[in-house]
């Protein structure tokens, strides 16, 4: 009973991670000219900009979705990471996880330790100068 049970779970979890994953795919940064996913001899890295055609103006890096349709492949691969499930989850988890505990222990250690003569002539400065700029934005005079 305990095994079917394991497996219905399982079955449920792939069900709910193959749209994610389908949408990660399709999201996921490809060459127009060769479809290349991570490397190609297309572009080099000061040629492009994000998804902005590079000065020939022939090679771009964009979503797969947007230049091309579904195939047979894409689908393989989202049925694929979606059936490691588990393993994305305890990734997540675990990333989440970590931010949290490096989020505060940074709160804490800025709590801690007093601002420096500098620092806090910077922030005063950064404070005034935002002030000067809601007050003129609202219309008053500074």
């Amino acid at each position: 009973m305990n095994g079917w049970v394991l497996v219905a779970v399982w079955l449920v979890g792939w069900l709910l991670a193959v749209r994610p994953s389908m949408r990660r795919t399709m999201l996921q940064e490809v060459c127009s000219r060769c479809r290349a996913h991570w490397s190609c001899d297309c572009r080099t890295p000061d040629e492009w900009r994000g998804s902005d055609f590079h000065r020939g103006g022939k090679v771009r890096r964009a979503a797969r979705g947007s230049l091309f349709e579904r195939t047979g492949g894409d689908v393989a691969a989202a049925v694929w990471f979606a059936a490691w499930w588990p393993v994305w989850l305890a990734v997540v988890v675990l990333r989440v996880t970590l931010r949290a505990l490096g989020a505060g222990v940074k709160t804490a250690v800025i709590r801690a330790t007093p601002l420096t003569g500098p620092e806090l002539e910077r922030r005063l400065a950064e404070r005034e100068a935002e002030i000067a700029r809601l007050t003129k934005e609202i219309g008053g005079t500074p």
